[in-house]
């Protein structure tokens, strides 16, 4: 019978992350694209948000291809990928729970109608010496 390849004649995710190792770029291409698109929602999913999911997306793909020797085959390569996935994307938020900063109302003098401050206003003051 007369066709394209058959599934089975593609190379396992596990065959081309070895392959990866051994150095061949096409097999990490070739890893990427096949995942790319699932890492992403998973992403999405994680973050909430289109932009820090392709954060993630790269910093996973990133992560993957320093640490390929870190896959060691004793579960499937996208179990280990999903795993990658979900750590990028948690340090993402724990990274973006830092950032947050105060308001800066919260630290600016609160007027009275006449333009005199209110004596319980919110500002910090720098000590005087």
């Amino acid at each position: 019978m007369q066709g394209g390849p058959l599934i089975t004649d593609l190379p396992s995710d596990e065959q081309l992350a070895s392959a990866a190792k051994a150095g061949d770029p096409h097999a990490f291409e070739e890893l990427v694209e096949r995942h790319q698109e699932r890492v992403y929602r998973l992403a999405l999913r994680l973050t909430g948000s289109p932009a820090d999911a392709e954060d993630v997306l790269q910093d996973t793909f990133l992560q993957v291809h320093r640490n390929l020797d870190g896959f060691r085959g004793d579960s499937k390569f996208t179990t280990w990928l999903y795993r990658v996935t979900t750590n990028a994307a948690l340090m993402l938020l724990r990274a973006r729970q830092r950032r947050r900063t105060d308001s800066l109302d919260d630290h600016l003098p609160a007027f009275e109608a006449g333009g005199k401050p209110t004596p319980t206003s919110g500002a910090r003051r720098a000590p005087t010496s």
